[in-house]
């Protein structure tokens, strides 16, 4: 067993300010940039946790470095894939009221696999030449942010854009 963090908002404050192998989110920042964060659905974690969310602090701090920084067009898509769709209800309390309120459902909705106009081809696989397809507006994106819970060896990382974005 891992010891509990004591102050939660101030270690994702620090992990947004240290990232492995880039800059801080703040030095990637610049106002009038189109920015994209996408989120694990909530088939993670299993149960549901106590509120409010991990992901609910990780997006309330980032938000508020993104006014800090004069971005503000932004979009949080649920990277469901073919999951089942989020309901609004259950998006509310994955990221809190307030969140819910500003941005659900013209900038906080679930990724949709199935839209031809959503998705864009990006390239193929080098090995076999699968053709990889990506939600739209993450790959237009000037920076794509992608929130997820870890929770064992084999779930998360930067696999979680292939996957949950894919179509």
């Amino acid at each position: 067993p891992m010891e509990p963090i004591g102050n939660l908002r101030a270690a994702v404050r620090y992990a947004l300010n240290h990232p492995h192998h880039c800059d801080p989110l703040f030095a990637q920042l610049k106002p009038g940039m189109k920015l994209t964060i996408a989120i694990d659905d909530i088939s993670m974690p299993l149960p549901p946790m106590v509120a409010p969310d991990v992901r609910q602090v990780v997006l309330e701090e980032v938000l508020k470095m993104c006014a800090d920084y004069g971005v503000d067009d932004i979009h949080m898509i649920i990277a469901i894939c073919l999951h089942r769709r989020m309901t609004g209800p259950e998006i509310k309390a994955m990221v809190g009221r307030k969140i819910y309120d500003e941005y659900y459902p013209d900038r906080l909705y679930n990724h949709d696999a199935e839209d031809p106009d959503g998705i864009v081809e990006i390239g193929e696989t080098a090995k076999h030449g699968h053709k990889v397809r990506l939600n739209k507006r993450a790959v237009e994106s000037d920076l794509l942010i992608y929130v997820n819970l870890n929770l064992v060896p084999m779930n998360g990382g930067h696999k979680s854009v292939a996957v949950g974005l894919c179509d």
